[in-house]
């Protein structure tokens, strides 16, 4: 055991752990005071009932049958189920599940690239770059994008597994390849591209004598049960997607856009790593990317492929990192459109990995020919990452809450009209209604037919008494997306007030058609029929809205209202 630690190998690792441990609480320590955000936390944790219970059967088969927020990723609802049983409405615990998850995922990075290429310090900077890169604080940061540091785990568990396999084949190593995997796949199915991540390592830096002799169809057969996993999860993907209304039609964004974007995006993401200076929650879409940037990211695409792709073999590793970048972007580059942005920084906490590698070796090639330039390659390389660490640090301090990140958000792009209508939102919920109508009012600027800024803005102006102006904002919202059904709820509920009780009557007879399991409905129904002289059939929806939940309180008190035949009292709508 003596022996064991005091070994220069055991020293290295232990040393270079305990740096890696250090970088990434300098940075994220701090969100155990953040709070939740706006943007999706409301979705995946504090209006969802399933992760507030905590960790219940009932919500276990929720998790592995649903696909609420338009994917299917139950250890990802399970992991988040575990947090509220641990934490309850604490938002700093479930920050802090995602550190550690991040901290783990640092050292399994740093570990597994060691052990597959023997190479201490070059993995531990790649490590170090992987804990404290900018581009990876919206991964760690959100409570939301638990999916990414979770199925990264899973990821990183992979490929260990994987080497200790390729070191000594076995069924049982095998089984376990493919079980991590799953496992992954659960988490967030941008782990479909990992099959193809295990023949890079293949080839370098293991080196699998099959690639040398000719008999690559062999690993490819190997991953084959991989790929096959990675096919049933991407359909179950598009369909979940699809089902959830996050699949963005052709007739919406024309397959030209979307490669102009792709290309774009691949080089953003690469001057982003570099100089991560204009980082957002949010980057709009934009109406079309000019000919002159397209071109150049498709020229400057090019040149960097053809370079890794003629590279001599002492640059093998540039070929594993580069395709590893290229590939594993691939799902969520934009080719089939998720959500209306252009491109994220959560994207790349993976794809970025492969353009660390690169660097590394390449920079470690450079410095060994002489002292001096050791000695420049290794001042650059830390100079970088005290920079990254720094710029990391602040870039987490922007997600203390939705103002300010948003904030942020909207200061350093143009053209975020989501960002400016969540900014709104955020200061109509503080009640702060002049700030809230400025911004919301930016966000139609911006973009005229979105429809969710005119319901938010007419929620805006009847908080702050003017009632007709609310009224004309939702009518315009309506004309643009007449299917919203919470904007058609507002806008009864405004007529009711303003005393126009068969204008709300009739919207309230057809929100009942679309949700007739809605007792909330039946009640203001009612209440709109009771104001209009229809005591009958006003009684009728209340006893409705209490066959779907007998303690409604709402129709509890109309009701008995209505048998004391107590009607200037009547009606009272669901608050």
């Amino acid at each position: 055991m003596t022996s064991l630690f005091s070994s220069r190998p055991f020293r290295n690792k232990l040393s270079i752990c305990l740096l890696l441990a250090g970088l990434v609480m300098i940075v994220y320590a701090q969100v155990v005071h953040f709070d939740f955000i706006i943007y999706d936390d409301p979705n995946y944790v504090q209006d969802n009932p399933h992760v507030n219970r905590g960790f219940l059967w009932s919500g276990i088969v929720w998790a592995f049958t649903t696909f609420h927020a338009a994917n299917w990723h139950p250890l990802t609802w399970l992991s988040l189920m575990l947090d509220g049983e641990l934490y309850g409405n604490y938002a700093g615990g479930y920050h802090w599940t995602n550190v550690m998850l991040h901290l783990a995922n640092t050292l399994l990075l740093f570990l597994v690239l060691q052990r597959m290429t023997g190479a201490w310090w070059r993995s531990g900077f790649v490590a170090a770059l992987f804990a404290v890169h900018p581009l990876h604080v919206e991964s760690v940061a959100w409570v939301a994008e638990r999916k990414d540091v979770l199925s990264g785990f899973f990821w990183f568990l992979t490929l260990g597994v994987y080497v200790r396999y390729v070191e000594s084949p076995s069924a049982v190593r095998y089984f376990l390849v493919v079980v991590f995997f799953v496992l992954g796949l659960m988490s967030k199915p941008m782990v479909v591209t990992l099959p193809l991540v295990l023949l890079l390592l293949d080839f370098w830096p293991l080196g699998r004598p099959e690639f040398r002799e000719g008999r690559r169809r062999r690993l490819v057969l190997e991953k084959l049960p991989l790929l096959f996993l990675s096919a049933l999860s991407s359909a179950v993907t598009v369909y979940a997607q699809q089902a959830g209304g996050a699949l963005q039609p052709l007739d919406k964004i024309a397959l030209s856009d979307r490669l102009a974007n792709a290309g774009v995006s691949y080089v953003a993401y690469i001057y982003k790593m570099i100089w991560p200076d204009r980082l957002a929650l949010l980057y709009p879409y934009p109406k079309a990317w000019s000919m002159p940037a397209v071109v150049l990211s498709v020229a400057v695409l090019s040149l960097l492929t053809i370079l890794v792709i003629r590279a001599r073999s002492s640059y093998d590793y540039l070929k594993t990192g580069w395709f590893w970048y290229v590939l594993t972007l691939l799902p969520v580059i934009g080719i089939v459109q998720v959500g209306n942005q252009a491109m994220a920084d959560r994207y790349t906490y993976i794809p970025m990995i492969g353009i660390f590698m690169a660097l590394a070796w390449l920079s470690a090639a450079w410095a060994a020919p002489g002292k001096k330039s050791r000695f420049v390659a290794i001042f650059c390389a830390t100079a970088f990452l005290l920079a990254m660490t720094a710029s990391a640090h602040r870039q987490t301090a922007l997600w203390k809450n939705s103002e300010t990140i948003l904030g942020s958000s909207l200061a350093k792009t143009t053209g975020n009209y989501e960002a400016a209508n969540n900014l709104g939102v955020v200061y109509f919920q503080k009640r702060q209604f002049d700030q809230a109508i400025i911004h919301l009012e930016k966000a139609i600027a911006i973009n005229p037919d979105f429809a969710i800024a005119y319901n938010n803005l007419g929620q805006a102006y009847v908080a702050r008494g003017d009632l007709d102006k609310g009224i004309s904002l939702f009518r315009k919202g309506l004309e643009l997306s007449p299917g919203l059904i919470k904007m058609q709820r507002n806008l009864a509920a405004v007529l009711f007030r303003k005393g126009d009780s068969g204008g709300a009557a009739a919207l309230y007879r057809r929100l009942i058609v679309v949700n007739p399991h809605d007792p909330d409905l039946y009640n203001d129904f009612g209440a709109a029929l009771a104001a209009a002289g229809d005591i009958e059939n006003a009684r009728v929806q209340f006893q409705a809205a209490l066959r779907l939940r007998s303690d409604h309180e709402a129709a509890l008190y109309n009701l008995k209202l209505l048998e004391k035949n107590k009607r200037q009292n009547v009606p009272h709508q669901q608050e």
